[in-house]
């Protein structure tokens, strides 16, 4: 009998301690299966915390509840088993909230907020799916849910999330049996069968033409092999071979296995709505030339005419680092697509700590102020973020365009236009968000810091190349960078 190396055993336990289990998909509860990346769980009314790559180290973050929140960060992904019902496959910038069990039926319902997610569901189990824009009922299926948010996230601070309008959307691919989907405002529902997708638009594209009124664009034919190894690689390849009953994705064996995790930036998302639009909506979307906000996007992937901008953003890389930055400095970024945010950290203080979160940014330490422009002109805002005795203080003051804050608990958007001041008090011990209108207070200093494409004046030569170096300025009384 041949036998087995030294460092061939010891490969073999170094690799089972540190490796998932080689286990089948336990159908029995409601829990992770693996993770790739940065995966949140929110248990509750808690905050978001991380869960350990090495799930046996998961604790009670493995289990999932009804009302707990998953998240995906860049460039992650998860795979997980909701009780008896189905198998679902998360991939990067996704938030969807955990269904608890509805009425007598037995019926699950769970909330897509945000990202793409492939859904493998139990035959004959009652399941549906419920977004912004439309509710997807299913019995036995293998189908994919991307929601587009029309929120496009900018600068996320403890309690509050701030970002742009944006022309949303949910696309709905089914890769076997049906979906029955309802449209959340308008009631119109239709029927998809295997090999066909539709887009369930948001208001601002209803109102384009009367042939998107029913809130649906037009059904595409899918080639269902092909798009779903592209989009999904072995992992949907293994959910569409496996049976849709119980005992066969209790069979199931996902570890080890990856996940493609990319599902593209904001205005390539939007594209894959546009796609599904009627001939008809499409030729008025071609002839605005107007229109700002909330159909951006479609401008920036070709389907409204481009303005002409003065400054060529171009030049300026996306920031796709975490800034530090010490109490003083300040720095400018850029969001990608002509978006930019400045920020300053407050004087005297220890520092201000950002990081990419999601398209945006958020503010994980510290205490400053933040200028958010693009070179459209569609959107300039200036934030101040404050702590004291008595909580957290954010500040919203708005020279131009719309500025959309998200609360949190699920309520409705706020949309703060030209002109308004509003003041975000957060209690030292959590709770509620008071929301007082005319009581923000900015921080000295934040409304003269200067954009790139701010019209140029003395000291202003050298911009372009202290921004390409990714410096922090210190920052001084009446400095040439701010003249």
């Amino acid at each position: 009998m041949k036998q087995m190396s030294w460092w061939g055993a010891w490969g073999f336990v170094l690799v089972a301690l540190g490796s998932p289990a080689l286990a089948a998909v336990d159908m029995s509860a409601s829990e992770l299966i693996q993770v790739q990346g940065h995966v949140e769980v929110r248990k509750g009314e808690g905050g978001f915390k991380k869960v350990p790559l090495n799930l046996r180290l998961a604790g009670s973050l493995k289990r999932l509840d009804g009302g707990d929140n998953v998240k995906t960060r860049l460039e992650s992904a998860a795979e997980l088993a909701l009780a008896e019902v189905c198998v679902v496959a998360i991939k990067e910038n996704t938030l969807f909230e955990v269904p608890a069990t509805l009425g007598d039926e037995g019926r699950l319902q769970l909330r897509a907020k945000e990202g793409s997610l492939l859904i493998k569901v139990v035959t004959g189990s009652q399941f549906e799916v419920q977004t912004a824009d439309v509710v997807a009922g299913v019995k036995g299926t293998l189908f994919e849910v991307e929601v587009v948010d029309d929120l496009r996230g900018i600068l996320l601070l403890p309690g509050l999330e701030l970002g742009s309008p944006m022309a949303g959307g949910t696309v709905i691919n089914v890769y076997e049996g049906e979906v029955e989907l309802t449209h959340e405002g308008t009631k119109h529902r239709r029927k998809l069968l295997a090999g066909e997708g539709i887009a369930a638009v948001s208001p601002a594209l209803m109102g384009l033409d009367d042939s998107m009124a029913d809130g649906f664009g037009q059904i595409r034919k899918l080639e269902v092999k092909t798009m779903l190894r592209e989009r999904f690689g072995t992992v949907g390849e293994r959910l569409r071979a496996v049976a849709s009953t119980r005992e066969a994705l209790g069979n199931l064996d996902l570890a080890l296995v990856k996940l493609p995790t990319r599902i593209g930036r904001v205005s390539q998302r939007v594209e894959r709505i546009v796609e599904a639009m009627p001939g008809k909506a499409l030729k008025k979307l071609r002839k605005i030339r107007l229109e700002r906000g909330v159909l951006a996007p479609l401008r920036r992937v070709g389907v409204l005419e481009k303005r002409k901008a003065d400054f060529d953003a171009s030049g300026f890389p996306v920031e796709e680092e975490a800034v530090v930055l010490k109490g003083g400095e300040i720095k400018v970024i850029h969001l990608g697509e002509g978006l930019f945010m400045g920020m300053v950290s407050s004087e005297g203080a220890a520092g201000m700590t950002v990081a990419p979160e999601g398209e945006g940014f958020g503010l994980k330490s510290g205490e400053g102020s933040f200028r958010i422009a693009d070179v459209e002109g569609n959107l300039d805002a200036l934030v101040t973020v404050r702590g004291g005795k008595s909580g957290l203080q954010t500040s919203v003051q708005i020279r131009k365009g719309t500025l959309r804050v998200r609360l949190p608990g699920g309520g409705d958007d706020l949309d703060f236009s030209q002109g308004s001041s509003t003041l975000f008090q957060r209690g030292s011990e959590g709770g509620a968000i008071q929301v007082l209108p005319g009581k923000g207070a900015l921080s000295d200093g934040i409304e003269d810091l200067r954009m790139p494409f701010d019209p140029k004046k003395k000291g202003w030569k050298n911009y372009l190349e202290k921004q390409k170096r990714k410096l922090p300025w210190k920052r001084r009384r009446r400095s040439n960078d701010q003249r």
